[in-house]
């Protein structure tokens, strides 16, 4: 395995390494595509490395989350590839600045006042009840078909924020002692979190991304369980229906950002490539990362 600078010294080139260190130093690269069968499995340590390739199946990268205990799988081809490394550097370099803020390691770092910078947008919308969800998909309806290179995304971004939602209020509240309070609730029920806690959906594009994503206020999930359950499915194809969701979730996104702060806050991030369509963008190799502070 080799370290990140040294492995991609030609596609970094345009970069100075010595802005590049802090993010990286420490931290090597698997690639998959010199080692298709794994062979280094034994050597790999999962919290200083970041697995890549070139078109790496869903069914692959769930073997190296589950089976390697790795947290960061990102597709070399992409054309976002730059920014994924840097994110996953950051997560795991240092998780808690990450996950205060994670936007600007989404988005390009760009001049105010440039053509790029008017080419960003980003909006919050903050939830305290079930009853939000009517007035937040007509908002991201708007916000999403005011740009032609966001429209085409429009419904898929709605079911998403759909079942994000419902996590927030179904899945994600939780006692002190660790015991789900809504798991079992029908979810056509009504749900308000108590006095003063909130969740937020966030969406956010710029020229090349958009991401959709969506914040809990409790910090419940467990990666492990998640993990489990999706190497379950995309990689024994267990068709049974529990986790669905998080199915739903992966399959209409282009790559997947799980953050979690313990009993503090979840953020589960969708992410798209804009330019190339629907269609396209969901075929494109997905990219996945975990990341618990």
């Amino acid at each position: 395995m080799k370290g990140i600078l040294e492995k991609y010294k030609n596609q970094f080139s345009q970069v100075n390494p010595e802005t590049l260190l802090p993010f990286v130093q420490g931290l090597a690269i698997w690639d998959i595509d010199d080692d298709p069968e794994l062979k280094q499995k034994d050597k790999v340590d999962p919290k200083k490395t970041i697995v890549t390739g070139t078109d790496i199946s869903n069914e692959m990268a769930f073997r190296l989350l589950q089976e390697c205990n790795i947290d960061h799988v990102i597709q070399s081809g992409r054309s976002d590839f730059f920014y994924e490394i840097l994110a996953s550097s950051m997560m795991l370099k240092a998780p808690d600045k990450f996950i205060k803020n994670p936007l600007p390691f989404f988005l390009k770092t760009v001049q105010e006042g440039s053509l790029d910078a008017l080419l960003q947008r980003k909006v919050k919308y903050a939830f305290t009840s079930t009853k939000n969800k009517g007035q937040i998909v007509e908002a991201i309806d708007k916000f999403l078909t005011d740009e032609k290179r966001t429209a085409v995304f429009t419904e898929t971004v709605l079911t998403l924020v759909n079942e994000l939602m419902l996590n927030a209020f179904f899945d994600a509240p939780i006692t002190p002692k660790g015991v789900h309070t809504n798991i079992n609730m029908n979810r056509a029920n009504i749900v308000n979190y108590p006095k003063g806690v909130t969740g937020y959906i966030h969406l956010a594009h710029d020229n090349d991304r958009l991401f959709v994503a969506c914040e809990d206020p409790y910090g419940s999930i467990s990666f492990s369980k998640l993990k489990k359950r999706l190497y379950e499915i995309y990689v024994q194809f267990d068709t049974s229906l529990s986790g669905m969701g998080a199915r739903l979730i992966i399959d209409n996104s282009s790559g997947v950002y799980f953050l979690k702060q313990n009993f503090v806050k979840t953020l589960v991030c969708c992410s798209f490539p804009l330019g190339i369509g629907l269609r396209k963008s969901l075929k494109v190799p997905k990219s996945f990362h975990f990341c618990n502070y």
